[in-house]
């Protein structure tokens, strides 16, 4: 602002030429504090919201499209669905589990989608190679990234709904007949 910083520790002036300064924040919120109006004065802002889900589908759709291109013909066609599905289990979690005092790491966000679909990144045809073993895969990994958070039972059985609802509605299958061979676990 004054073309100087005060540096405490020598007691001098350090004079400050030719630079920019990037900063970035959240709203405040979730632990995150408001900046000052000071200090936001010195700042142009930018306001980036958050993305919807035509745009969070294409972004995905496109990674995981990649990815299963190389897959069985079996395979191949579930990208969209899952993608689809991997969304709406976001939005749910998001909206349905917020944070509360008991409950404050319920934070969700868009990491969490990518996490999920990072894990799904993960599959080689050699070892998922039918519909049934990459829909394993996304309920592994979902569980993972949420699942993994939850400490309470009531929690983790509504997550497996959700599951198993989009299971139903996207795959023509369901949570139980995935997981049969394993007692129904993950």
């Amino acid at each position: 602002d004054n073309g100087f910083w005060y540096d405490r520790q020598k007691c001098e002036v350090k004079h400050v030429k030719d630079m920019q300064l990037l900063a970035a924040m959240a709203p405040p919120g979730g632990g995150r504090n408001a900046f000052s109006q000071r200090v936001s004065a010195c700042f142009s802002t930018i306001n980036v919201t958050a993305p919807n889900d035509a745009q969070l589908k294409r972004i995905f759709l496109t990674i995981l499209n990649a990815k299963l291109s190389d897959f069985d013909d079996e395979v191949k066609p579930l990208a969209d669905p899952v993608t689809s599905a991997t969304i709406g289990i976001y939005r749910s979690v998001s909206k349905e589990l917020l944070p509360t005092p008991s409950k404050s790491h319920y934070l969700f966000n868009t990491r969490d989608l990518a996490k999920i679909i990072q894990g799904m990144m993960q599959a080689t045809k050699t070892y998922y190679n039918s519909k049934d073993e990459l829909l394993q895969l996304w309920c592994h990994e979902t569980f993972r990234v949420i699942a993994d958070r939850m400490w309470d039972q009531a929690d983790k059985e509504w997550l497996r709904k959700q599951l198993d609802e989009k299971l139903g509605a996207l795959f023509s299958s369901s949570f139980n007949s995935l997981f049969e061979p394993y007692n129904e676990e993950i």
